[in-house]
């Protein structure tokens, strides 16, 4: 059977089937089939101008375009008309057909969901809008989209190795066709990426303060002063702590302990007076104390010292007043932050080229990773605590045990345990989703040098159609063995390939990159050198269309160096962590009942009334709380090193002798 083309118009969707689309349903005078890496398969058909409609019988605009080779129907082309032909008013028309057709974009976004892996895929690095653009979807593989010239169906095609492999030796190659081609630069010898993280760190929540001042004090507050020296001003429920600070108080009460009884002794003097808040006793001088035998002068655990109201006048005690102290206040900050982490990958080569050893720089900007947070929204500058409020604050306090005596009449007011700080963490680039982000700025720039270092291109015609040779496609690696090569062959992927015929004959033009890479992955870490591993990818399930985790398979095998040492240091950074003792700066209780006695006695005389110098020492709580303060924005930056240099497998020997 003589070899020939066919051209048969089918129907959107016909399948090829040999009996019946080996037919000429145009006269074909000359065929050309292009396909480049990173397009879609086109093909020129050059037919009769019959002055017909350009379509089939029943108004078909696709075609399937074969081959008789040996008596065997192979089958070449399947697109649709996709332009208004050239030479209309010639003898001769040229057809253009597309292999795209159908539903393109859910093809590809059905090639492309396999390959939306972490870390060689990463949506924070995608501009909102982008989200299918296959460019972005496929910025950390080595690889590039395809479409099938007989199917039309898209794939994705690894860089250096296609699923299909072919060899050609000097027998099948046309002589003096191969043709060796360098790069006309230096390939870098160096990838370095910038990451741009930002984002609204914000921290909150709830801190059991009245549970700290209690554990100062050893059990209840304990006062001689009366309750508008003390207790009435006591912070209340909505008031905020040091102005505009970010403390406001949930919660405040001094809630009463009940006292003990005074000694029975002064209660039943007939010459004792009480105030009519039965809190101050007064004894008549020269009655009952100097004609009762012995009685103690000193505090008791229901009163004060007995002071001399003055020559003659008696004396005075002040009974003592207890309090629990409940104070709960709710905090937050709002904290923009930006962390820029930088990441230098050398590039592995097999040989040395000449020239300065140039690179290339990347930046990434990544989306605000703050969950819920508005990048756009301004921050509030607050200020730090006022000391001169009625919790003011000054020394740090050991962790002194808590006093036997319980509470009395507290319900519901301290919290204990409550969450303190935010999911959203000073430092992004720290946890396991950061360290993904900085996984896959490495597989971008491992990708960057890796079409970098398969800089090589062999070009090469094969004369006469075969089915080897027509097999050939973009998913394909060849082999070609010629004497004129380094070491007699090169071995690469087929980035062009073109399949021609016409009145002068017909052959297949293919060209392949190969790689000049020195390893086949990342050279072996330093020693000591800590690597990340997939471990930090363990929060990632396994969905379709999303981020999981799972054995990449491909040439870019990378490690990054530790960088756990290098975390922000700033006063905000560990707000998430934060307990109530932690917003603590000092805490100090002044004038305590024990030391209001001891001041009154030590200022006692005939001329001043123990009242004033009560007065003059009231109790206090001194309070001071950690700033939160926020600045514009904290900046912190990091440095990632990698674990060695990075090369593909090299496919061809530049340094080998000609075969």
């Amino acid at each position: 059977m003589t070899d020939a083309l066919h051209f048969a118009w089918v129907a959107e969707g016909e399948a090829f089937d040999a009996t019946t689309h080996a037919r000429a349903d145009e006269a074909l005078r000359a065929l050309r089939i292009e396909a480049e890496e990173g397009g879609a398969p086109r093909a020129r058909v050059t037919i009769a101008n019959a002055g017909h409609a350009l379509q089939g019988p029943n108004g078909e605009r696709f075609v399937h375009l074969s081959t008789t080779l040996n008596g065997s129907v192979i089958p070449l082309f399947h697109g649709v008309l996709a332009e208004v032909p050239d030479g209309m008013a010639g003898a001769f028309l040229t057809l253009l057909f597309d292999s795209r057709h159908g539903d393109m974009n859910a093809k590809t976004e059905a090639a492309l969901t396999p390959y939306k892996i972490a870390p060689a895929y990463d949506p924070l690095f995608i501009v909102e809008g982008e989200e299918e653009d296959p460019s972005e979807i496929l910025e950390g593989w080595f690889a590039r989209l395809t479409v099938d010239r007989l199917t039309g169906a898209v794939g994705v095609s690894d860089g250096l190795t296609g699923r299909k492999s072919q060899s050609f030796g000097p027998e099948t190659l046309a002589e003096g066709s191969i043709d060796l081609t360098r790069p006309q630069s230096r390939p870098p010898a160096w990838v370095e990426g910038t990451l741009d993280v930002r984002w609204t760190q914000r921290g909150g929540g709830v801190a059991d303060i009245g549970t700290l001042i209690a554990r100062e004090a050893r059990g209840a507050l304990v006062t001689l002063s009366p309750p508008e020296d003390f207790a009435d001003g006591w912070p209340q429920a909505g008031d905020r702590i040091g102005g505009d600070s970010g403390y406001r108080v949930l919660e405040g009460v001094l809630v009463t302990q009940e006292p003990p009884a005074l000694e029975e002794a002064i209660a039943a003097n007939p010459f004792a007076r009480f105030t009519e808040d039965d809190r101050v006793v007064t004894i008549a001088a020269g009655r009952g104390l100097g004609t009762q035998g012995d009685f103690d002068f000193g505090p008791t655990e229901a009163r004060s010292s007995l002071f001399p109201m003055g020559r003659f006048a008696g004396w005075m005690a002040f009974a003592k007043r207890a309090y629990w102290p409940i104070l709960t206040l709710a905090w937050s900050l709002s904290q923009r932050r930006k962390q820029i982490a930088v990441l230098r990958l050398d590039s592995h080569l097999a040989i040395d080229f000449p020239g300065p050893e140039e690179g290339e720089s990347l930046s990434f900007h990544l989306r605000d990773v703050g969950l819920g947070s508005d990048p756009a929204e301004e921050d509030a500058t607050t200020t730090g605590p006022d000391c001169d409020s009625i919790l003011s604050i000054a020394r740090n306090t050991g962790a002194s045990e808590i006093s036997e005596t319980a509470a009395v009449g507290v319900t519901g007011g301290a919290v204990d345990g409550a969450a303190i700080g935010d999911t959203l963490l000073g430092s992004f680039l720290h946890t396991s989703r950061g360290r993904l982000t900085l996984a896959h700025m490495a597989r971008v720039l491992a990708v960057r040098l890796a079409f970098a270092q398969r800089c090589i291109r062999v070009s090469a015609r094969l004369p006469g159609w075969s089915a080897e040779a027509l097999s050939v496609d973009l998913d394909t690696t060849v082999t070609l063995k010629a004497a004129t090569l380094p070491g007699g062959q090169a071995t690469g992927k087929v980035v062009s390939v073109v399949l021609s015929w016409d009145e002068t004959g017909r052959e297949v033009a293919l060209e392949i990159a190969c790689s000049i890479g020195g390893g086949g992955t990342m050279a072996a870490p330093d020693p000591g050198l800590e690597t990340l591993t997939d471990a930090y990818t363990d929060d990632y399930a396994a969905r379709t269309g999303e981020v999981w985790r799972t054995e990449l398979g491909d040439h870019l095998t990378l490690s990054l160096g530790g960088y756990d040492d290098q975390l922000p240091t700033d006063p905000l950074a560990a707000a998430a962590t934060w307990g109530a003792e932690d917003l603590l700066a000092g805490l100090c209780l002044r004038n305590l009942w024990d030391e209001q006695d001891a001041a009154i006695w030590a200022h006692r005389n005939g001329g001043l009334s123990p009242r004033r110098l009560l007065a003059s020492v009231p109790t206090d709580v001194c309070l001071s709380l950690r700033s939160l303060a926020a600045s514009d924005q904290r900046v912190h930056g990091l440095t990632i090193a990698a674990a060695g240099r990075f090369g593909l497998p090299p496919t061809i020997d530049l340094e080998a002798p000609r075969g």
